[in-house]
């Protein structure tokens, strides 16, 4: 598996310059990386020796990389959200979305409001729902709402706690 090279696609590129998607920090460092020579090791060298699993997925479902050549990572099967999985109940996580909805929508507008919606909707375990919180609040804190980010940190920490 360490031998998989990625490279970017004319999306990843255009993303890159443009950034309409508003990538996590951690995922446009992840694309940025990704040259069409460095393999999969090299690239989890290069971060620290994370599992790139999740990252290159998300780039990968967003059309953003193709596999240039090896065998790719498989995708892990999702587990759905339940109440063993960090006590993520329905009423936690609709609590999450409204927090999110109300800042977004104030701060960034519906359309990020929707999208954020739109993905906590189809997160399927914990880590993707902190994924979908952290791009929101990288977006509020990038928009210069600093405080606005930090209440919503507070809010989501308050209904993930209730």
């Amino acid at each position: 598996m360490d031998g998989v090279i990625y490279h970017k696609t004319e999306k990843g590129q255009r993303e890159l310059t443009e950034r309409t998607l508003a990538l996590s920090p951690r995922l446009r460092q992840l694309l940025i990386l990704i040259d069409g020579k460095r393999n999969l090791g090299d690239l989890q060298q290069m971060s620290a020796g994370a599992d790139l699993t999740e990252p290159l997925n998300r780039l990968l479902d967003a059309h953003l990389i193709e596999v240039l050549s090896g065998n790719p990572l498989l995708k892990p099967k999702a587990e759905p959200m339940t109440s063993q999985q960090g006590g993520l109940t329905p009423e936690r996580v609709a609590a999450v979305l409204r927090a999110v909805h109300a800042c977004s929508h104030q701060y960034l507008g519906q359309q990020w409001a929707d999208k954020l919606e739109s993905a906590i909707r189809a997160a399927r375990t914990p880590q993707q729902l902190q994924t979908v919180i952290d791009d929101c609040l990288t977006a509020l804190r990038r928009s210069g709402h600093r405080g606005a980010a930090d209440t919503c940190q507070r809010e989501v920490a308050s209904a993930l706690t209730a």
